[in-house]
């Protein structure tokens, strides 16, 4: 399995933000009517909104930008994990080549061992090694992503309109009024703050 495979990028970052909220502190509880469940927003209940985190990660410019990096980054681990073996694949054909033709000695055919073993061992290290700085590549993505979405919420929701700010993703709200939806609203706050930092 190739390193870009191994990687689904999307549940990855949405997982990280399944916290998201528009406060660190837990939201005040509201008046439970007799079924136990808050009493409706106009009674003084919770405020809640949602933002689908697919959108977040395919139309807020900075995401984009940093997974297009970590994208070429991934794809230059993994040409480097193929050239190390196609080298070790041609060096085990001329081992098998040479030793079929009886041109090693005792002594030569288990230093070529020894070298094709080394082979291995390096190329081995090489994908583990490569492989855990692809995932921590991911990791500082999706932390960097959540705490931009963070601070810009704070800003957002100073006026403390939202008692709550649910992560969406698949079929994880399983109902919800389209009017609780500030996708698009948060998107376009992000990518204006963003474009103002690059100036």
């Amino acid at each position: 399995m190739s390193i870009t495979k191994f990687f689904f990028i999307g549940s990855l970052a949405a997982a990280l933000f399944a916290f998201v909220s528009c406060k660190n502190e837990s939201p005040k509880t509201s008046p439970a009517n007799k079924s136990g469940l808050p009493a409706a927003t106009a009674a003084g209940g919770p405020v809640i909104a949602y933002i689908e985190v697919d959108s977040i990660l395919t139309q807020y410019t900075f995401a984009k930008e940093q997974m297009l990096i970590i994208e070429k980054n991934q794809q230059g681990y993994q040409s480097r994990l193929e050239a190390k073996r196609r080298e070790l694949e041609n060096a085990m054909q001329a081992f098998y080549q040479k030793a079929q033709a009886g041109e090693y000695t005792e002594e030569t055919g288990k230093r070529a061992q020894s070298t094709l073993q080394k082979q291995q061992s390096d190329l081995e290290a090489l994908q583990a090694q490569l492989t855990e700085k692809a995932q921590n590549e991911m990791i500082h993505f999706n932390e960097t992503v959540r705490d931009s979405l963070q601070n810009f919420l704070k800003v957002f929701n100073k006026d403390n309109k939202y008692s709550l700010i649910l992560a969406k993703q698949g079929d994880n709200i399983l109902q919800a009024d389209a009017s609780m939806d500030i996708t698009d609203a948060v998107i376009n706050g992000l990518n204006k703050r963003y474009q103002t930092k690059k100036k």
